[in-house]
């Protein structure tokens, strides 16, 4: 039997492609375009190998040793798609971000000379004629018009933190046999998958720095990207914020326990934050009873109770 969450039926009503090219800058650059296509008609294709993977496995009661080895070997090729595809656009979203910045200190003859510079060297680095649209200037340009799009680009930038850190440490486990973040480590069975009973996805046990694990199948992959499309916003740290809790110790794996002041003078204590970024949990509270967004301090708690 297939149970589901109600978040997990609600995440497969949003196709993977539309979800991923909902994220700013990628409607500007056709060919990334086409490879948020190609990873959305792979995942389609891969949850039905999953549904058949997951049937014949229930009803033999025993792994079906050939589709097992031929969805765990496409599901970890989807891996590292899906791994690229948002490592390429999180570089265009610092490059983008980086260029507003400077834009920001500049003004008069001196920002239209910063732009054209920019245009110039994107031009120069480009294989097409100097008369043929380059697809990356679109983004920059729009920086220079649109004072709100630094604003989502960052946005979008820092809700994706969470899902990209997932797939880069079991991209780690998968391709290099490593550790995520600890050189020259040596990965727990690298590779090696289980058949996920509730959906028929492959799933890997990924040992993280500090004794800590982590199951990920990539059905939780493929729902994480259909969530990019929800908003996060509430749940996302100020930049300056985040500044502050990137030089405190981890609590555990991506993970860091501080406490919060919000503008008005209310302090959160034992609040979760992943990244430096995103807020995921308070204690004593089932949701998060505050706005991340007017969070102004951090306060520094005991790496352990």
């Amino acid at each position: 039997m297939n149970i589901q969450s109600e978040d997990q039926q609600e995440n497969q009503s949003v196709s993977l492609t539309e979800a991923i090219q909902s994220l700013p800058l990628l409607d500007n650059e056709p060919y990334l375009h086409m490879q948020v296509i190609n990873l959305g008609i792979v995942d389609d294709f891969l949850v039905d190998l999953e549904s058949q993977l997951l049937h014949e496995y229930l009803v033999t009661e025993k792994t079906p040793l050939p589709r097992a080895a031929f969805v765990s070997a496409l599901s970890q090729l989807w891996i590292f798609g899906v791994y690229e595809l948002l490592r390429t656009w999180r570089q265009r979203c610092r490059e983008v971000l980086l260029f507003s910045e400077e834009l920001q200190k500049l003004s008069g003859s001196m920002r239209d000379e910063h732009i054209a510079e920019k245009k110039r060297k994107l031009q120069t680095a480009s294989p097409y004629s100097d008369d043929t649209p380059i697809p990356q200037w679109r983004s920059f340009e729009r920086v220079t018009y649109d004072r709100d799009f630094p604003s989502l680009v960052r946005n979008a930038f820092d809700s994706s933190e969470f899902l990209f850190r997932k797939i880069e440490a079991l991209r780690v486990h998968l391709a290099k046999h490593e550790v995520p973040k600890v050189k020259g480590s040596i990965a727990l069975g690298p590779g090696y998958g289980r058949i996920d009973a509730s959906n028929g996805s492959i799933c890997w046990h990924v040992l993280l720095r500090g004794n800590w694990a982590d199951v990920i199948s990539r059905r939780d992959i493929a729902d994480a990207c259909r969530d990019l499309v929800k908003d996060k916003s509430p749940y996302i740290l100020p930049p300056d914020v985040q500044n502050k809790i990137a030089n405190i110790p981890e609590f555990s794996y991506g993970a860091k326990r501080v406490s919060l002041r919000l503008s008005d003078g209310t302090v959160y204590h034992k609040v979760f934050v992943l990244w430096n970024k995103q807020v995921t949990s308070v204690s004593e509270y089932e949701c998060i009873p505050f706005d991340a967004r007017k969070v102004v301090d951090v306060i520094k708690e005991p790496e352990k109770d």
